[in-house]
């Protein structure tokens, strides 16, 4: 199991396998900028970047620089790649 942590500085993160992304994931279906999180006014929204293999959440495919509210225990898919989204209040 792997956590990925995001505070609230800075306000976007973007996730992908160039070294320009703040989360690296070395996985071969996942695009060098393949989607960007963006934490703002307490919500989180995942938004796909125009992505080969695309991403989903909880099943519905999103369309390119579509930008979706994140909840808890959403599932985050890119290509083949699945993750649980958990939301945590410190």
């Amino acid at each position: 199991e792997s956590v990925f942590t995001m505070n609230q500085n800075p306000r976007s993160r973007s996730t992908g396998i160039r070294n320009l992304s703040a989360f690296i994931i070395d996985y071969d279906e996942i695009s060098r900028e393949h989607i960007r999180l963006t934490y703002t006014h307490d919500r989180l929204y995942a938004e796909d970047l125009d992505t080969l293999n695309g991403t989903r959440v909880n099943g519905d495919t999103l369309l390119p620089q579509e930008k979706v509210l994140l909840q808890d225990k959403d599932r985050l898919q890119m290509g083949a790649l699945r993750l649980a989204v958990r939301l945590i209040l410190l």
